[in-house]
């Protein structure tokens, strides 16, 4: 995050992790801050600021107004705060099943030495499950932060 000029986080609802004061920090370091939109089958990313208004979408999770000039693509991301349902100790993430932060960051698969955007996980320590079984197009995380531990590296 030190070092991260474009940070994206998640609009929490459903009892998920609050991203609240993350997007504070971040924006207390100046750190240029976006929250995802969906945008087909994919997801784009949106600035998000102490005045951008938000509307829900299809699935009832708040999204920024935006204006598609000023939204980036996922791989112009430093970091971005995934939302999740479970996760273990590999960094396998099961989410809500729609497949959308898997379909935008695919293309980290196939990267050889960049690790940008690092995919950081938040979630309780309770989430944390045994094993979960991986699918050919999953997107590991590099790390999950919990209510207790962290996990992974960045």
């Amino acid at each position: 995050m030190q070092r991260a000029k474009r940070v994206a986080i998640y609009m929490s609802a459903g009892g998920e992790i609050d991203c609240a004061p993350i997007l504070k920090t971040a924006w207390l370091r100046k750190i240029d801050t976006f929250a995802p939109i969906l945008a087909g089958k994919k997801l784009i990313f949106a600035p998000l600021n102490k005045q951008t208004q938000t509307t829900p979408n299809q699935y009832r999770i708040l999204e920024p107004v935006y204006s598609h000039r000023h939204c980036v693509q996922a791989k112009h991301l430093d970091v971005v705060i995934v939302p999740l349902v479970a996760f273990d100790k590999h960094g396998n993430r099961l989410g809500m099943g729609g497949g959308f932060y898997d379909r935008s960051f695919a293309f980290t698969k196939h990267r050889q030495k960049s690790r940008r955007p690092l995919l950081i996980g938040v979630a309780y320590d309770f989430q944390r499950v045994d094993a979960l079984l991986a699918e050919p197009w999953d997107v590991r995380l590099h790390a999950v932060i919990t209510d207790k531990e962290s996990y992974g590296s960045c």
